[in-house]
């Protein structure tokens, strides 16, 4: 017999909290998470991680920042020219305008961090993301993983402290 299932008399799975079924539903329905060892585990395994990224944000002990960054073309250089979908081509004057209209405001650095002693610690960032909000674990795809490496780094300074 399942143990999940046991203690219920009606023999049904207990009841996801109500905030992590929305995530996993939203990053399952994403798709976007492919990787081994499935998409369903991992829209799961993201859905925790935003639930316990949320609690340590609210304790103020992580935070995600976006900070502006150099422009795209000082980053890449300038564009040649490239084939798109459906073997259009795309000049080596056309390029750059395209790339311009996804810009607007430029790209930007997302960085993890967390807070340890007296101060804020680098635990991993993103750069160059072009995203409405590049802060959004639902928009850019990275932010699961930057929580992640804040969530573990803390916990390893934390852990590291109260070793005997």
């Amino acid at each position: 017999m399942n143990t999940a299932t046991a203690s219920r008399p009606d023999n049904q799975p207990p009841e996801l909290d109500p905030k992590l079924r929305e995530y996993f539903r939203r990053f399952l329905e994403d798709g976007a998470y492919s990787t081994p060892p499935g998409r369903a585990a991992c829209a799961l395994d993201n859905a925790r991680t935003l639930l316990r990224w949320e609690a340590l944000e609210a304790d103020g002990l992580v935070r995600l920042r976006a900070l502006p960054e150099d422009e795209y073309f000082d980053i890449f250089g300038q564009p040649k020219g490239h084939v798109k979908i459906h073997f259009r081509r795309v000049s080596a004057e056309g390029t750059p305008s395209e790339i311009v209209e996804q810009l607007e405001d430029g790209p930007c650095w997302v960085v993890a961090e967390y807070f340890y002693g007296q101060q804020w610690h680098l635990a991993d960032s993103i750069g160059v993301c072009i995203f409405d909000n590049p802060l959004s674990p639902f928009e850019n795809y990275g932010v699961p993983g930057l929580a992640r490496s804040a969530i573990a780094a803390l916990k390893a300074k934390v852990e590291g402290e109260v070793q005997p």
